[in-house]
């Protein structure tokens, strides 16, 4: 185990929150929708399960199954944290 662990990235974060709300929406399981779009089942309990440091091309690929946008989430919380008023 390294010494130093990198910690996900907001992004992945955001990702992790959307797919499993998409999995819950669709009354599907990971393994399911890893059958159905023909993904690779480590790659969605990877990043499930907090194992997924940063988006990578399949992960990508996997949420455009679902047709989620990991940027949607993350463009407005930057905009508030910037603004002093919100803060």
């Amino acid at each position: 185990m390294p010494k130093y662990t990198k910690r996900s990235s907001r992004e992945v974060e955001v990702a992790r929150d959307l797919l499993r709300g998409y999995l819950d929406r669709e009354g599907l399981s990971a393994n399911a929708f890893s059958k159905r779009h023909k993904l690779v089942q480590s790659t969605v309990q990877r990043l499930l399960g907090g194992r997924t440091k940063t988006i990578t091309p399949a992960v990508r690929t996997m949420l455009s199954y679902a047709s989620l946008d990991v940027n949607s989430g993350i463009e407005a919380e930057q905009e508030r944290s910037d603004n002093a008023r919100l803060q």
